[in-house]
């Protein structure tokens, strides 16, 4: 029997972008306003409905784990972390920053298609979830997704946001697909047309599909979080 001890891990998910975008005083942060996306599901949902998702009120997140970009996704298992990013716009200001309001330990995993043929649809916290909810309205092509289940007790939606900025990605040490660190290229990497990059533009580079973050990168954005959630 193998009795060695699994290694923690993490995923950085950037929830989206808005129409109606989600808003921060860095004054007074816990004063922010979280907005979701309008959903646009495969040209099968209407554009102007907001896809609740994460929801935190019973902690589920749905994803499509067969999308290549989403793969880590299936790198998950049982007692990992989620962390959600979203893009906020700074109050009487166009500027566009990247925090992280919340995130689940995964306690259960099940796919819609497995919820709907178990008939657990209508029940907590499957039915809070908008993939299940527009599978039940007979939206075939949901049943693929795969639903992430938080555990209640060790998931959050915090009163403060955690700002994921130059400093706290240096603090990470978060590197690229190439092994180099993220860091010391913000502020210095160019688009294709040789314009700077702000440090929002950088970072969605780089964190634009969920990114694995490994066991001591999770603590450390915990232990940071511990004081502002």
């Amino acid at each position: 029997m193998n009795s060695q001890k699994r290694n923690l891990k993490g995923l950085l998910i950037h929830v989206g972008e808005y129409v109606d975008p989600s808003s921060i005083d860095e004054k007074k942060p816990a004063d922010y306003t979280l907005k979701y996306a309008q959903f646009d599901e495969d040209g099968v949902v209407a554009k102007g409905r907001p896809h609740i998702d994460p929801e935190f009120k019973t902690f589920t997140y749905g994803d499509d784990p067969a999308n290549r970009a989403k793969a880590n996704l299936k790198k998950l298992g049982i007692g990992d972390y989620m962390f959600f990013m979203w893009t906020f716009i700074k109050r009487n200001s166009s500027e566009k920053l990247r925090y992280i309001p919340g995130y689940f330990k995964i306690k259960e995993t099940r796919t819609v298609w497995e919820i709907l043929n178990k008939s657990l649809g209508a029940s907590e916290p499957y039915c809070n979830n908008d993939h299940v909810k527009l599978a039940l309205s007979g939206i075939q092509e949901q049943k693929r997704f795969t639903i992430f289940v938080g555990d209640a007790a060790k998931s959050r939606l915090c009163r403060n946001p955690l700002r994921l900025d130059k400093a706290m990605i240096q603090k990470l040490h978060m590197r690229n697909s190439s092994g180099e660190l993220i860091a010391p290229k913000i502020g210095h990497k160019k688009d294709k047309n040789g314009r700077l990059m702000t440090e929002i533009e950088t970072i969605n580079v780089f964190t634009r599909n969920p990114k694995i973050i490994d066991e001591n990168q999770v603590l450390l954005i915990l232990d940071e979080m511990k004081t502002i959630c």
